[in-house]
Parts: C-alpha cells; structure tokens; sequence
C-alpha cells in the first residue's frame, strides 16, 4: 500500500511528527512519503491510503490545508487518517480542526480510517507523539 502523508508546517512541528510517521510505515514494510504543502498541488491517485497533517489555526487546519482540503478531487476509494498539532489542550482547537478535516475528506469520498492529535506544550509530548504515531501507522499495517 502507498501512503502519502500530506503536511502543512510552518514552524517544523507537524513535520516532525509526520516525518516520524513516515519512518514508522517504512519500518513496517510500507511505502509512504511526506508530501509538504507549499505552492504545488499532489497528485494523490497514486496513493491507496492519505494522512492528512496540519496545526491548528484560530481552531481550524491552517490556511494552506484549508485551501488545499478545499481544492481536492474525489478521495472515493482511500483510506484517509488526519492528525492536527497545537500549543494548547485538544479542547481548545485541534478537536475542531479533526472535525474540519474529517468533515472535508469524507463529503469528497474518503474512509475515515482514525484520526489524531498531540499538543505541543504537553507534558510528556515526545511519548505521546510516539503513541500517535503508533495509532496512526496501525491503520495502514
């Protein structure tokens, strides 16, 4: 299976964790690769599964992603996992920001698969990013 891992990061921090997300996919014998927003579209028919990763902004993905999440063709057939990051408790954004994503991926044909989330001035963040991340992998393996 491919797995793609679509990110939005500004700061570093969602890539960190999808970067670790990658590797663990690779580690299980996936194929998977992190595909950075920025100014070029992926083309996302070459991938059977998707995770979608961005901060939160203002208690929604960050702008990028929306307009990206927005601008989407069909995911009829995929497999789709999201992850948001954040400074603050998952009350105050990233729980609307998965709702968001979610919302999106599955009004355009995705499976929801599971979905994720790590604030980033958590006590313990690197043991719950590893914990995430074995969340997440576990969709696709």
């Amino acid at each position: 299976m491919k797995i793609g891992i679509i990110a939005y990061s500004k700061t570093g921090n969602t890539l960190y964790v999808a970067e670790k997300l990658r590797d663990r996919l690779i580690s299980a014998g996936k194929e998977a690769s992190v595909i950075r927003l920025r100014s070029e579209t992926p083309d996302l028919e070459r991938y059977e599964g998707l995770i979608f990763c961005s901060p939160v902004n203002g208690g929604a993905p960050a702008d990028p992603m929306k307009s990206y999440l927005a601008k989407m063709k069909s995911l009829q057939g995929k497999k789709v996992a999201l992850m948001a990051t954040g400074l603050f408790p998952a009350s105050m954004g990233r729980k609307q920001t998965l709702k968001y994503m979610k919302s999106i991926c599955k009004d355009k044909g995705a499976e929801i698969v599971g979905q994720g989330s790590v604030g980033w001035w958590s006590f313990g963040r690197e043991k719950k990013i590893e914990k995430l991340v074995e969340d997440l992998s576990s969709f696709f393996l």
